[in-house]
Formats: C-alpha cells, structure tokens, sequence
C-alpha cells in the first residue's frame, strides 16, 4: 500500500509546515492507530511461529 493511498483512506494524516524550507509531518490517525491494534495480534502470532510457516 502507498502512503498516499494510507492518506485517501484516513489511516494517516498530511500535514505541511510552511517554513523557508517546507516540513512535512505524516502521523497517524485515530483510524490508522485502531487498525494497528487489530494487526498486533497477527503480528506476535507470526513472530511466535514463523519457523512453522
């Protein structure tokens, strides 16, 4: 997935910061953190067996 399709789907937002030399800010949402709750789980379980996989 593309950060830019991360962003379309409200999983991360874009912020600009107009300074002399231009900052941006990418962090996610509240969206985007509830989804990486409900990948936790799938991640340890692929950690505790990825030498049976």
């Amino acid at each position: 997935m593309r950060l830019t399709e991360l962003i379309e789907y409200g999983l991360v937002k874009k912020d600009v910061i107009d300074t002399p030399h231009v900052t941006i800010s990418y962090k996610l949402t509240e969206k985007g953190q509830a989804l990486v709750s409900a990948l936790q789980p799938i991640q340890n379980w692929a950690i505790d067996f990825k030498d049976h996989i």
